[in-house]
């Protein structure tokens, strides 16, 4: 049962890993009609609204302890969503999504900090790897540090932050409760930021309508209430990498829409996320196995033979 479990949570993060990458292109398509903080306003809001209508019954079962987390939560995603839907202005979709999946890099160290838990040595060998086949599958042109990187980094912190607070407070609260708590404070912060940052849009083409309402049902309400439900089980260092193969899906659907192309440098970064995870999930600890099975039947072998 508690396998099962444990399946069924990282599956729940693999969905939304998949959906958020692809965000990435339909953000920065939407973004040349709507400004960044009144995306985020349409497309938090709208999940909002989908939430309450899909749990109406379970509002009542609100509290303060539910509130707080789900509000410092939500001032993260806020935060981690600003900065990158603000980077990705000046960057391609395949950088974004690297730099944003520095959370990797950081959820570790973060968990060891407010959970004095340290991580097993494979965790931190799986993140290396994670990003480093991260890195060669997103990144094309030379790799210059500018403002829109250390921004889009930097809502990696942030993210890291919403995955680590998020991983604390599943295990005692509601995670769809959370979810909807997290999303209204980050809608909030987004209309009043975006009302003071400038105009409302005059005018928003069907396509980018559309495409906001996908933003919002699958990336926004979907993605980020699965994820709350798959962290019950899985751990915050071992989430982090999973969730991060958010960037070879960015760049699958930019190989769909014909922005991308399959090369070897691509296929060779593939293989390295791949092992990433078999490292990170695993330990290797089948290969002492398989020693260990190796040097019996050595010995068995070994007794007859005297």
């Amino acid at each position: 049962m508690v396998r099962k479990r444990e399946v069924l949570g990282r599956m729940q993060l693999i969905i939304p890993s998949f959906i958020w990458g692809t965000s990435y292109l339909f953000t920065k398509t939407v973004q040349q009609y709507i400004p960044p903080f009144y995306l985020m306003a349409f497309r938090l809001s709208f999940a909002c609204i989908l939430l309450m209508m899909i749990g109406a019954r379970q509002l009542k079962r609100i509290n303060p302890g539910v509130i707080w987390r789900g509000a410092v939560m939500g001032i993260c995603l806020f935060g981690g969503l600003g900065l990158q839907s603000i980077g990705i202005n000046s960057i391609s979709p395949g950088t974004s999504a690297f730099l944003s999946a520095s959370y990797c890099v950081f959820l570790p160290f973060l968990y060891w900090i407010f959970t004095r838990r340290r991580p097993e040595w494979s965790q931190f060998a799986g993140v290396i790897l994670c990003m480093t086949g991260i890195g060669l599958v997103s990144l094309r042109e030379g790799f210059t540090v500018a403002a829109a990187d250390l921004i889009t980094v930097a809502s990696g912190l942030l993210y890291a932050g919403q995955m680590l607070s998020a991983a604390i407070f599943v295990k005692k609260n509601d995670p769809f409760l959370l979810s909807l708590v997290q999303l209204m404070t980050a809608a909030v912060l987004s209309w009043i930021v975006a009302v003071s940052a400038g105009p409302f849009p005059a005018e928003i083409p069907e396509e980018a309508v559309w495409q906001t309402v996908y933003l919002a049902v699958f990336c926004t309400a979907i993605g980020y209430t699965l994820q709350n439900f798959g962290q019950i089980t899985v751990s915050p260092t071992a989430a982090g990498v999973i969730v991060s193969t958010e960037a070879v899906f960015a760049v699958l659907v930019s190989m769909l829409f014909g922005e991308e192309h399959l090369s070897l440098q691509i296929a060779i970064g593939f293989a390295v996320i791949f092992m990433s995870l078999i490292v990170s999930e695993t330990g290797l600890k089948f290969l002492k196995r398989k020693k260990a099975g190796e040097n019996k039947s050595k010995q068995i072998i070994d007794d007859k033979i005297k």
